[in-house]
């Protein structure tokens, strides 16, 4: 198949001036790639020390951070045995002191309570002498009742106090 030779003029003609086009649109992308190559550099020229700068101020901080976790570490570690070393301290002080302070108030009151039993027996034993040296009928210690047909009580010796001969065999009803 043949083409008219216009028309094989026109296909010829629409080639080369597409030909044309894209070579120079190739030449205008090598120029452009040219320029944003060399801008690049330049960018790149400067971007360069920053980033070398970042780096080393990065470094620099993580060694500092480091650096201040350790010493947090070692603080926090000291605290705690400081913390502990105190708590000891006053748990034996507060264990002392209670020994020291409630040890006397324990004798003290013992003291106390004792003076009061001898207080309250003495007063009750002086009573009942009274009344014992008054009365020929006098209560047994501690209100104990005795029957009435048991008759007179008889006057007991004080401790210390020697019975008379007559008296412990009037008591007995023997007579030696």
């Amino acid at each position: 198949m043949q083409l008219n030779p216009v028309a094989s003029t026109v296909v010829v003609a629409f080639f080369l001036v597409l030909s044309v086009i894209l070579v120079g649109l190739l030449a205008a992308l090598i120029i452009i790639m040219a320029r944003l190559n060399a801008k690049l550099e330049e960018v790149t020229t400067r971007v360069d020390p920053l980033l070398n700068r970042v780096e080393t101020l990065m470094v620099e901080a993580n060694d500092r951070l480091n650096t201040i976790g350790d010493k947090a570490e070692v603080i926090l570690t000291q605290g705690e045995a400081v913390a502990t070393t105190v708590h000891d301290r006053v748990d034996r002080t507060a264990t002392a002191v209670t020994r020291t302070v409630n040890a006397p108030l324990i004798g003290i009151n013992s003291i106390a309570a004792g003076l009061s039993a001898g207080w309250e027996a003495f007063t009750h034993s002086s009573r009942r002498r009274a009344d014992s040296r008054l009365s020929p009928y006098a209560l047994p210690p501690f209100g104990l009742n005795i029957p009435k047909s048991a008759g007179p009580v008889e006057r007991l010796p004080e401790p210390g106090e020697e019975e008379s001969r007559e008296l412990a065999e009037a008591r007995v009803g023997t007579t030696s």
